[in-house]
């Protein structure tokens, strides 16, 4: 999934301008690369009907037969808010919710909010909202999450952000719960630095992993979990190799302990994962991207975000030479094909269960079995 927060068309100067209508540059990258996923940024975003036609537009890059793109934003609401303030409800943000809602009758609040988050998007072409926040702020100094979450009680955490799931999906918007396993316990901006959470692993259990734990076991589970940039050594403390050479403890969205043992198979979470911007400090200052992509998709996340920025057309190249050497490694067996094309099948099906694909042959939207027209496009799906 890739952003094109910014766009510089002529070669001749360095400003950056922000993208806001698709050129055929832009509309050739995502077509030749077979890009399944954008992030859209207040940058991209300026007017109702300017933001209508570049999702259109973005759409219209698939080729024709093509899997549609996801097309997402941040917008919790609150001091996260990516469409243009006083065009649509932004909302005083979810620890002002969490507050509100000291019952399960008040808990309808957030249901309320959930649709009219997503219905707002889903008016204007976006069909991915990065929300809602799942942590537990157990740390009054977390500088990141702080009253981006619900509050510091987990069960409170978990049925607020479960009616947000439920009211995101009844507009039909993909729901993206984050920032697993939990980064609610960190004095450190995943942005700027490696946070690392020192809880045990009961403490884990019973506060960061219990809305996800309480989620899925309901059957309320959101369409997507996003990772967490950060160091989590009761869940995993193997250690990898820095771009210095050190050895630091593997940060979550490349553990595979973490995606894979834990949130699959422990917790059973059947839905898409995608990871945190990979350009964030946390990863970029430690890893080159080569090496992020490759432990990423071993780990069994199924959506890479942002792994390289693409502001110029000078850029395509590197984005079109990663892809070259993850599929060279897929070849080699370094990363496992099978994992790949699982990942692939999560995100057709969760396209079709949302109406991103819309139904054919006369599957409905919720069939999520796969028919042998869709199994032929998985291999030029990324």
């Amino acid at each position: 999934m890739l952003d094109f927060r910014y766009w510089r068309e002529d070669t001749k100067t360095s400003v950056k301008q922000d993208m806001v209508q698709l050129t055929e540059t832009i509309r050739n990258i995502i077509r030749n690369n077979h890009i399944g996923g954008i992030i859209l940024f207040a940058n991209n975003l300026k007017n109702k009907e300017q933001i209508q036609k570049l999702t259109d537009d973005l759409q219209d890059a698939i080729p024709a037969g093509g899997i549609p793109l996801f097309i997402a934003t941040d917008n919790e609401g609150g001091s996260v808010f990516r469409l243009p303030r006083g065009e649509f409800s932004a909302f005083p943000g979810n620890m002002a919710l969490g507050a509100a809602c000291m019952d399960t009758v008040d808990s309808k609040l957030a249901y309320k909010q959930g649709c009219v988050l997503a219905r707002d998007l889903s008016s204007l072409g976006i069909n991915t909202i990065f929300a809602p926040v799942m942590d537990v702020n157990s740390n009054p100094n977390n500088p990141v999450i702080n009253v981006r979450s619900f509050g510091d009680d987990p069960a409170s955490v978990g049925r607020l952000a479960r009616e947000m799931i439920a009211g995101i999906g009844s507009k039909g918007v993909v729901s993206v719960a984050k920032h697993f396993p939990g980064h609610g316990d960190t004095v450190t901006d995943s942005h700027f630095g490696l946070p690392m959470v020192n809880k045990n692993r009961q403490d884990a259990n019973e506060i960061d992993l219990a809305p996800y734990r309480d989620a899925i076991t309901s059957g309320e589970a959101p369409d997507m979990i996003m990772t967490a940039h950060i160091q989590y050594p009761s869940l995993d403390n193997t250690c990898i190799k820095n771009r210095a050479g050190e050895e630091i403890i593997v940060p979550a969205t490349l553990s595979k302990k973490i995606q894979t043992d834990l949130l699959r198979k422990e917790l059973e979470f059947q839905g898409v994962t995608i990871t945190d911007a990979l350009n964030m400090k946390a990863i970029s200052d430690n890893f080159d991207i080569h090496t992020v992509m490759e432990f990423t998709f071993k780990a069994g996340v199924d959506i890479a975000l942002m792994p390289v920025s693409i502001y110029h057309i000078s850029d395509v190249h590197r984005l079109q030479s990663l892809i070259n050497i993850l599929s060279g490694k897929i070849t080699a067996r370094v990363i496992d094909e099978h994992m790949v094309s699982e990942s692939v099948k999560r995100i057709i099906e969760l396209k079709l269960k949302r109406n991103i694909i819309a139904p054919f042959n006369g599957t409905a939207p919720g069939d999520i079995t796969l028919s042998r027209t869709l199994e032929k496009k998985l291999p030029t799906a990324r």
